[in-house]
């Protein structure tokens, strides 16, 4: 798994259904397609930094891969490679978006809910993506 982290291609798919952002990634052929949810309104205050509209080539476009070991968290690859700008514009207008409306548990529960009914496994996640990624060094 080291090895693919470090130097295979990683896949990269953003699903957006107001209020629900999903993203997905695979790294080679050795982990298969996985998603996680992100709402901006769940990130410490502290940590929140709303992207700036209409600042491309501005906008760090950095992805920090990492691969933790389950027990402890210690980090056993790293690999940091760039969000392609046309894949950062779609987040980071899902992102503000997300920013401009009172955050409500419950809707974001009923959206994901009916997301993964229509979309029971990872790959059919994926079909219904915004913006898609692929990442080679």
């Amino acid at each position: 798994m080291v090895q693919a982290v470090c130097f295979e291609p990683i896949e990269l798919a953003l699903v957006v259904i107001e209020p629900v952002i999903v993203v997905c990634s695979r790294v080679g052929e050795a982990l298969p397609w996985i998603g996680a949810s992100y709402h901006w309104q769940r990130v410490r205050r502290s940590d929140r930094i709303l992207p700036t509209p209409g600042t491309d080539g501005e906008i760090d476009s950095r992805l920090d891969l990492l691969l933790l070991e389950g027990n402890g968290g210690r980090v056993r690859a790293s690999r940091s490679l760039h969000l392609p700008e046309d894949f950062l514009g779609v987040l980071n207008e899902a992102i503000l978006e997300q920013s401009r409306y009172t955050y409500d548990p419950g809707e974001e529960r009923r959206v994901m809910d009916s997301l993964l009914r229509r979309c029971p496994s990872p790959a059919s996640l994926v079909a219904q993506a915004s913006a898609k990624a692929h990442l080679v060094d």
